[in-house]
């Protein structure tokens, strides 16, 4: 019986195909004709533009680029129209219609035909007095809502602090985000660094992930002189917890910080220079005037931080205009409230097994025990006293368990080591060494995956007076739909949704995790 392989050679931009069959236990072209009686190529080449421009960029990241503009734009104006709903419906701007709202909304059609919203919204002419054109900037009223009380006692009050209110809505600031990546090299070394102090308790496994880290980003001036401070407390320091500390506090100094944070820090000194009680009215103290070199200080292109300046300023105002929190609740939500990322949980893909349901997470703490196990039990031993490899006993699985609770990969060497302890060992296919005390199935390039986390849920959870893992004592999976409502403990996989889930309604994610936190957690 003759065998027929088809082989590929897929490139970036182009497939090389062959056909070949075996004959005599050797392979050679197929060898066929047409309907003409032509032979039928049997092999060749199908070459394609590639998918990238001459950059390695792909050609679909300009396109992706305009759309995410034009979502920007219209968040932008979505929240502006919510504010304007809010301040009209409690006479603080020029009463705007529904219609007119949802026009501007749905139709990009600007409110131009309401004479008092034009007005009230026009920050000035080009050419007029700057002493009447200052009292009509924003950042006069906003100075003005900070410093003069009774504003919400006057319609012409309302007004200016209604147009305060609508000034922060177009520029909330900056808000920083834990999953984001930040260009700094300074930002992005404390990351990794970071992460590490998660990872490893002694410093004897962190010295040499930390080396790497530091190699990655040795370039940047911030981080070759920072990378020498720690390693200088490491070579004096044998607690692991002290360094820990002093990373962390040298990662919180100023002359450590990226160039946002650098910017933001620089900002909230000024305006506790300048003795103003908020941003607005820093910025008013500054608006047109001249620097040293004859040139208007420059207002705008700061980097401006949402809840250490914005939302500050914000609840300022409103205690000094005795505003109640049912109006507070409102305009704070429509000013600051930002969408939570999409959950992601509708791409995955179904169970093969059972396709009414999804596939488990990678990241379930019982995918990764299942995973752990599967890993253990792919591992053959032969010792001295085996004929043929054999798998794991009880004794040698439970030796190497341990091994996987890690967030990187398990090397296989450090597993071979563990079972063999002085021995000597060798992969049994490997020709360069051909004997050996004890004789595995997988070289020592392989790795496992390990337990991410599995790991980091311990470590929070920690031990109980006794020195057990809490971890080991809780229930890993809930009971069901119909008992989870009125259930006292919780389980191993509610705290896992309560990391991996991004939507909490209207809390934030680190304050739905704290609240979680401090309910359940010993």
């Amino acid at each position: 019986m003759t065998k027929t392989k088809l082989g590929l050679d897929i490139g970036t931009n182009s497939i090389g195909w062959a056909v070949l069959v075996k004959d005599e236990k050797k392979y050679h072209f197929i060898e066929k004709l047409d309907s003409e009686e032509k032979p039928i190529p049997s092999k060749g080449s199908y070459i394609f533009p590639k998918g990238v421009d001459g950059q390695e960029k792909s050609k679909a990241a300009t396109r992706r680029g305009f759309r995410s503009a034009r979502r920007r734009t219209d968040r932008i104006r979505r929240r502006k129209v919510t504010t304007l709903q809010v301040l009209s419906d409690n006479d603080l701007c020029p009463k705007l219609s529904n219609e007119e709202l949802s026009d501007w909304r749905y139709k990009k059609d600007y409110p131009c035909n309401n004479d008092e919203f034009i007005k009230w919204q026009r920050t000035g002419t080009k050419g007029g007095d700057i002493e009447s054109e200052k009292l009509k900037q924003p950042y006069y009223l906003r100075s003005l809502a900070a410093t003069k009380e009774g504003l919400m006692n006057s319609k012409i009050g309302r007004y200016q602090l209604g147009r305060a209110f609508y000034h922060l809505a177009q520029r909330r600031g900056y808000l920083s985000v834990d999953e984001e990546q930040s260009d700094d090299a300074i930002e992005q070394f404390k990351i990794a660094i970071t992460k590490l102090l998660e990872e490893h308790t002694k410093t004897v496994t962190f010295l040499e992930p930390f080396e790497a880290v530091a190699e990655m980003y040795k370039n940047d001036k911030k981080v070759k002189t920072l990378t020498g401070k720690i390693k200088k407390k490491i070579a004096k320091e044998p607690s692991f917890e002290i360094i820990s500390a002093f990373i962390i506090d040298e990662f919180n100094k100023k002359e450590n910080l990226g160039k946002v944070a650098t910017e933001i820090n620089e900002l909230s000194q000024q305006i506790s220079d300048s003795a103003q009680p908020t941003l607005g009215c820093y910025l008013f103290s500054i608006y047109a005037r001249k620097n040293t070199n004859g040139r208007t200080e420059r207002i705008r292109g700061k980097y401006i931080d949402r809840e250490k300046h914005y939302l500050y300023e914000f609840n300022y105002i409103c205690d000094k205009q005795l505003i109640d929190s049912k109006l507070r609740d409102k305009l704070r939500f429509a000013i600051f409230h930002q969408r939570p990322l999409k959950s992601q949980k509708d791409l995955v893909a179904k169970c093969p097994l059972d396709p009414k349901r999804k596939r488990i997470a990678l990241s379930h703490p019982l995918f990764e025990e299942f995973r752990k196990w599967e890993s253990i039990n792919r591992i053959k031993i032969k010792t001295e006293s085996d004929k043929r490899l054999r798998p794991l006993n009880k004794e040698e699985k439970e030796l190497i368990e341990e091994q996987f609770d890690h967030i990187k990969d398990v090397e296989f060497k450090k597993l071979a080591e563990k079972l063999c302890g002085d021995k000597d060992y060798r992969y049994i296919k490997d020709r360069e060494k051909l004997t050996a005390d004890i004789e595995f199935n997988f070289p020592n390039t392989t790795s496992f995956s390990g337990c991410p986390t599995i790991t980091r849920i311990k470590k929070v959870l920690g031990k109980d007076e006794n020195g057990n893992n809490y971890y080991e004592t809780m229930p890993l999976l809930n009971t069901g739909h119909n008992g989870e409502k009125k259930k006292k403990q919780i389980s191993i996989e509610d705290i896992w949704h309560c990391l991996s889930v991004d939507s909490f309604g209207n809390k934030t994610k680190q304050q739905a995790r704290k609240e979680f936190a401090e309910k359940h957690l010993p």
